[in-house]
């Protein structure tokens, strides 16, 4: 396990998002073209996501094919911690 940076945020509490609720609708516009046919890039508002954050508490949602997206604080909210 990394240790986190004193940039971590404090609202975390040390703790890792484990799973997330969307507030809004959040398309990774940049990797669009990247993707294949079958994956997608985008994770959508009010459903809930299996999350990954790094050691400065920045957080990605896995979408349903498994591509991470990157999100804003004010774009979902913790419903579940490591």
């Amino acid at each position: 396990m990394q240790n986190q940076s004193e940039h971590y945020p404090e609202s975390f509490g040390g703790r890792v998002p484990k799973r997330i609720r969307m507030l809004r609708t959040v398309t990774v516009v940049w990797q669009l073209a990247m993707l294949q046919p079958d994956q997608d890039g985008f994770v959508e508002r009010s459903e809930v996501y299996e999350a990954t954050t790094n050691v400065y508490g920045a957080v990605s949602a896995y979408s349903r094919t498994g591509q991470p997206v990157g999100v804003k604080p004010d774009e979902f909210e913790v419903v579940e911690w490591y």
